[in-house]
């Protein structure tokens, strides 16, 4: 891969958080009234104010309205997750070509491919559940070769051979599954670009993705192993280090009642704040990785800034609005406020 300059990017840091945050709220919105009602369901099925983590998996994997549930709530985050980072990657495209784009603009672009984003985004969820069918039957065929004899408790407490032999198999079968997705989804990387960006079809967009990746997928995977380290590990050390923290002070402040509870509350907000953060991060680094490997194979070619419109962004023909100070800065105060309104 070419030698880049992800500064442009950084500058923009304000508009990718800000678009971050108010996708969180969308989904908060959407899933907290689902999620209410299915809580109300499992319990009045069980009879109890409490639910087992059992109960709760019995539910969603043993019941027709279960698994609608799973797939309806399923399907409501992937779809936040597909339109956001169709945000996401419009502010970073625009960015690293020299524009600072309005984080209302982003959504206007954004919102003009949702429908064939979420498209696309649909034919990714029903092609990796057809890669993963056979593999799953093949553990539930160990399951029921190997283990059916006997309750699950039986083979976790006594462990018998059968018991590490299926364990054993499981986990090659497993680890063939994430080989086969690891390379899916490398082939699958340009399929949101391709759609936001240069109007392809999304049932085309798939072969067209893998077309492009050729010669590309060692360095996008070079990219991506360490984007997934560090989004499953940074917020398990944000926790550690928070619990480490509490540990250490709170048995200082538990002689006050009120003195611990301004400790826990504040910890709260510290651990609320951390990991919004690295949610932001998460997010925008892949769009960013993307769009990388996107502009590398030598994409973005319908996303440009002629000169003679250094103020405006050339999207598939339709020229919208960009902020760009005078001076050549990245971000200014003047460079949020159209004049006359307020604007993010």
């Amino acid at each position: 891969m070419r030698d880049s300059d992800d500064r442009p990017v950084l500058r923009a840091w304000r508009e990718l958080a800000v678009t971050d945050i108010i996708y969180k709220a969308i989904a908060f919105a959407l899933l907290t009234p689902l999620i209410t009602v299915l809580f109300r369901l499992l319990v009045r099925r069980s009879g109890s104010t409490a639910v087992a983590d059992a109960d709760i998996a019995l539910f969603f994997f043993t019941t027709k309205s279960g698994s609608l549930a799973l797939i309806l709530i399923g399907g409501l985050i992937i779809a936040v997750i597909a339109l956001e980072q169709a945000c996401l990657m419009t502010i970073v495209l625009a960015a690293l070509r020299g524009a600072h784009p309005r984080v209302r603009d982003a959504f206007a672009h954004a919102s003009k491919r949702s429908f064939a984003v979420l498209r696309a985004t649909a034919q990714i969820v029903v092609r990796v559940l057809v890669i993963v069918v056979p593999f799953a039957a093949a553990i539930g065929a160990t399951y029921w070769a190997l283990l059916s004899g006997h309750d699950i408790n039986f083979y976790l407490t006594n462990r018998p051979p059968e018991f590490l032999a299926a364990v054993a198999i499981a986990g090659l079968i497993a680890l063939g599954l994430g080989v086969v997705l690891v390379r899916t989804t490398l082939s699958w990387l340009l399929v949101l670009p391709l759609v936001v960006f240069e109007n392809v079809l999304p049932i085309r967009a798939f072969a067209e993705s893998k077309l492009r990746m050729n010669g590309h997928r060692k360095t996008a995977a070079s990219l991506l192993v360490p984007w997934a380290a560090l989004a499953v590990g940074l917020p398990i050390a944000v926790t550690w280090a928070l619990q480490l923290i509490g540990r250490a002070i709170a048995p200082a402040a538990s002689g006050s009642v009120a003195a611990l509870l301004v400790f826990v509350g504040g910890l709260a907000v510290v651990w609320g704040a951390a990991s919004l953060a690295v949610g932001i991060a998460v997010a925008a680094g892949f769009a960013l990785l993307v769009v990388r490997v996107y502009v590398d194979e030598g994409g973005a070619a319908q996303v440009k800034l002629p000169e003679r419109y250094r103020d405006e962004l050339t999207v598939e023909g339709h020229r919208w609005r960009v902020s760009i100070p005078p001076s050549g800065r990245f971000w200014s105060p003047r460079s949020f406020l159209p004049p006359g309104l307020p604007t993010f």
